[in-house]
């Protein structure tokens, strides 16, 4: 399923939407506990980065990645 995204000067993009049950991280709180959410993805934990209530990164396991990218 995908939503629409406002963008700064009017610009719109269509994103897909990520799984809501995904734990979301803000950048304050991702910079304040950097090591604790790192050690969560290192034991197979996958966290949605936003920024000023936005998605905008996601941390994923190497093994999740790989596999996502065809290359386990």
């Amino acid at each position: 399923s995908t939503e629409r995204c406002g963008r700064e000067r009017g610009i719109k993009s269509v994103v897909p939407m990520i799984d809501p049950s995904l734990p979301r991280v803000t950048m304050t709180d991702l910079r304040r506990h950097f090591g604790q959410i790192l050690d969560e993805v290192e034991r197979g934990h996958t966290h949605v980065i936003t920024r000023r209530g936005r998605e905008v990164a996601m941390l994923v396991p190497v093994v999740e990645y790989s596999r996502l990218r065809g290359r386990e």
